[in-house]
């Protein structure tokens, strides 16, 4: 099934059907994209109305779904990919909603002829208060693409930091930091250079650091990370359970110690909880050729 179209848009979603929404509400509104697309939503084991909003979109979007026991982001886009058609795997979360040039841009990893490209999408974020109370509001503005949200939207602190740091002036990521800039909400890869890197590590089932450390592999592989700022999605930033961070980072710091034990994991995981800054991140790096 694979190398029929340019992008497959890999959606792992768990209990966020309203926010689920918002996203497949956007891809209504895609500009069109050389060599066609697809979106592939996995369902992670929700409980709540997530398969009732994939049914409603079935025939409004190329779409295609599947469920799976929930076994956490790293195995659903992992089962995304498998199933997808595309020469490109374009990731995205289910709290995001995506403006109209999302899919065009994320296409052009497919026309780049550069099997260990990495493209990385500009990364917004938008806290809306009481979001079903506004959701016409916000449906409106997906429909006449994403002002509101535009303008209402920053980077995240530690994405700004990255912007500034890691990423030049030409787009390209050119520091041995390169692979931090991996942030799986929004980035898109050959299908090859995912298989080539193993995917994402499936021992990574709390919220944490797979993005990264699969962004470590394809560094050591010599792929090569560029921005792309029309590739832009807006998170609809909301409330985790208590401890949701604090546990995640704390698990996958230990993970990482022990699978990569020459990245400098505590101080990754000070920087994720915002207690250090890049530039010590940097220092005590080791690059990823030393893998």
């Amino acid at each position: 099934m694979a190398d029929n179209i340019a992008v497959t848009v890999v959606i792992p979603t768990f209990n966020q059907a309203s926010r689920l929404e918002l996203t497949l509400s956007s891809f209504l509104y895609q500009e069109p994209s050389r060599g066609g697309w697809e979106v592939v939503v996995v369902d992670d084991g929700s409980t709540d109305d997530t398969s009732s909003i994939i049914e409603a979109f079935a025939g409004r979007l190329p779409l295609r779904s599947l469920r799976q026991p929930n076994s956490g982001r790293s195995a659903a886009r992992n089962a995304g990919a498998a199933i997808a058609r595309g020469r490109v795997l374009a990731f995205c979360d289910s709290d995001r909603v995506c403006a109209p040039s999302f899919v065009s841009a994320h296409a052009a990893t497919a026309a780049a002829d550069r099997d260990l490209l990495v493209s990385l999408g500009d990364v917004r974020e938008v806290h809306v208060s009481d979001l079903d109370r506004r959701r016409a509001e916000i449906l409106n503005d997906i429909d006449a693409g994403c002002p509101w949200l535009a303008r209402r939207s920053r980077r995240p602190a530690f994405v700004a930091e990255l912007h500034r740091y890691v990423i030049g002036p030409d787009g390209r990521a050119g520091i041995s930091l390169a692979w931090l800039c991996f942030l799986s909400g929004n980035v898109s890869l050959s299908r090859e250079a995912f298989e080539q890197a193993g995917g994402f590590d499936e021992d990574f089932v709390q919220w944490g650091f797979e993005h990264f450390e699969l962004g470590y592999r394809l560094a050591s592989l010599g792929a090569t990370f560029r921005y792309r700022p029309d590739a832009t999605n807006y998170h609809l930033a909301h409330r985790r359970g208590p401890g949701l961070y604090e546990s995640g980072i704390e698990a996958s710091t230990v993970l990482l110690k022990r699978k990569h034990p020459q990245l400098p994991a505590e101080t990754l995981a000070r920087w994720a909880r915002g207690e250090t800054t890049l530039p010590e991140v940097h220092a005590t790096a080791c690059r990823p050729e030393s893998l």
